[in-house]
């Protein structure tokens, strides 16, 4: 395994961690953290002149959820272009690893205290992963582009 992988290994499984440690979070720590992001957004409105009442602490959740699973979408895509496969297969296993984390995520939280499962909030997170795989993928495939020019 060479140096690079390495890194991008350690920094998707570094990645999955933080997202297990927020759902292993008591509910009452979850909300304190969702409501400090929530008033520093709206203060962010605020600063602009715009109004962000309409911002809740259940979207700045959802939000928080998407945007943790983007993240991991695309780290793992760095990995999965070490992967010794053919398409394929690494389709496959990235669209297993985008389903089944956030799965066991959303099962950690039902042993967690006050917290709960929540179906909608695995497709958000896949979701998220999709998008994160997507972003990946461009941003390569731009940069393969601007070297072919170059």
């Amino acid at each position: 395994m060479e140096k690079r992988q390495k890194i991008w290994l350690m920094i998707l499984v570094g990645w999955i961690i933080v997202i297990f440690g927020h759902s292993m979070a008591p509910s009452d720590r979850s909300s304190a953290e969702s409501s400090f992001v929530l008033q520093k957004v709206q203060e962010c409105f605020d600063a602009v002149g715009a109004s962000g009442g309409w911002l809740t602490e259940t979207i700045i959740r959802k939000m928080a959820h998407f945007a943790e699973y983007t993240g991991m979408g695309f780290f793992l895509y760095q990995n999965l272009k070490y992967l010794a496969a053919d398409r394929l297969t690494k389709v496959l296993a990235g669209g297993l690893m985008a389903i089944a984390i956030p799965f066991v995520d959303e099962t950690i939280q039902l042993f967690a205290d006050g917290r709960s499962a929540m179906i909608q909030d695995v497709w958000l997170d896949f979701s998220g992963v999709l998008a994160g795989l997507a972003a990946a993928a461009l941003l390569g495939w731009i940069l393969g582009r601007m070297r072919k020019r170059n």
